[in-house]
């Protein structure tokens, strides 16, 4: 694994990979901007959101629904709150964001019952036209898939495309583009033009930047998914001997989406701790679901450590993770073998 991608051009594009006739979406800032266009297109007012999720999405819907938060049984089986009455809006999130194994409502049930579902999948981008396929309204965020600051799409018939009224690019703009562009080739100093550039463009536009979807449809989709899967692997054979997690959750250890992480858990580990020991190395590992109001299923859930999968990784970097990782495990947990 190296760092340089595949310059633009032949390859398969988020585009591509859509079937016909929604390649557009609704675009929106993030992920909780296009959740509210659409449970506000759908007049939904009585919202419902599963406890194991984002909090930031939690109090950014709160200031125009009503929440309530549910529990499953399960995250991997998330089941329709017996409080949902007709009318009302409900988002389910698969475990880690990936549908693999996990079993969803019948949609049937959710129609029969007039609610307005949506399926979370920012953290599995290319598992979207799949479900939206079979029926699904689904929500992807692309800047947890692509090194882009912002952007996301709901895929829905009840919620009209609006890419006409974004894409109308100006020189700002084009040399933002650019400047995307040439920060993902390797050691490009390029990043004090960039934010320059996105200072501009954001002046001129508070909401989703005009460059984006033009952006989106040029970056090489197939590759930065092969990328992740690959970290995901190489983590997986280099520390799947010591991982308790996918036993302790009877998730499936194999991936196949695009992860957003490998999810790491031992017995005893003590994660704060240890994610600020990594981070005064100069690692950062997230801790996505802080604070839940509503914690569910095992402690594996909420103890793992959601290791970096991210396709700018490389190889020598993944091996400083491991390396720096390994003694930590062993010192950090009741049961080091």
């Amino acid at each position: 694994m190296g760092h340089e991608l595949t310059s633009v051009g032949g390859f398969p594009t988020w585009y591509d990979l859509m079937p016909q006739g929604t390649d557009q979406g609704h675009w929106a800032y993030s992920a909780s901007h296009a959740l509210r266009d659409f449970f506000q297109q759908v007049e939904v007012r009585e919202l419902w959101l599963p406890g194991f999720y984002c909090p930031d999405t939690v109090h950014f819907l709160s200031q125009f629904f009503s929440v309530h938060r549910y529990a499953a049984d399960h995250p991997g089986q998330p089941g329709i709150p017996a409080m949902a009455q007709p009318g009302h809006g409900i988002v389910f999130y698969p475990p880690l964001g990936q549908t693999a194994g996990c079993r969803l409502p019948a949609l049937a049930e959710m129609q029969a019952r007039r609610l307005h579902s949506v399926l979370d999948l920012v953290h599995d981008l290319h598992a979207a036209p799949y479900w939206h396929a079979q029926g699904w309204n689904t929500v992807v965020s692309f800047r947890k898939f692509y090194p882009v600051p912002c952007g996301a799409q709901l895929l829905s018939a009840q919620l009209p495309p609006n890419a006409e009224q974004l894409c109308n690019a100006n020189q700002a703009a084009t040399e933002l583009n650019a400047a995307w562009l040439a920060l993902l080739q390797p050691r490009t100093a390029g990043y004090a033009q960039f934010k320059q550039h996105e200072a501009q463009v954001h002046q001129a536009d508070a909401a989703l930047p005009t460059w984006l979807p033009k952006l989106i449809s040029c970056l090489n989709g197939a590759e930065f998914q092969a990328r992740r899967q690959a970290a995901y692997g190489w983590l997986d054979q280099q520390l799947g001997h010591l991982n308790q997690f996918f036993d302790a959750t009877g998730c499936a250890r194999a991936c196949a989406g695009a992860p957003i992480a490998y999810p790491f858990y031992r017995a005893g580990l003590d994660s704060p701790r240890l994610r600020q020991r990594l981070a005064a190395e100069g690692i950062f590992i997230p801790h996505f679901w802080p604070g839940m109001d509503h914690p569910e299923g095992p402690s594996a859930w909420h103890d793992c450590l959601l290791l970096p999968t991210g396709p700018l990784l490389s190889t020598p970097q993944l091996e400083r993770l491991k390396a720096q990782l390994l003694p930590l495990i062993h010192s950090f947990t009741e049961d080091s073998p």
